[in-house]
């Protein structure tokens, strides 16, 4: 589990944490865990 101040995925969807930084999991929009900087498969995530 991790925070993140990232706050999109790869292709730029959202990631479903309100509080970037501070809420604990960050999740994608399938629910599956993030860690601070990628995604499941170790894609980076995006702030646009």
């Amino acid at each position: 589990m991790a925070t993140s101040t990232h706050t999109h995925d790869y292709l730029g969807r959202p990631l479903e944490n309100s509080s970037p930084g501070i809420t604990d999991p960050v999740l994608d929009f399938l629910g599956r865990e993030t860690t601070a900087t990628t995604d499941y498969l170790g894609r980076p995530l995006q702030t646009p």
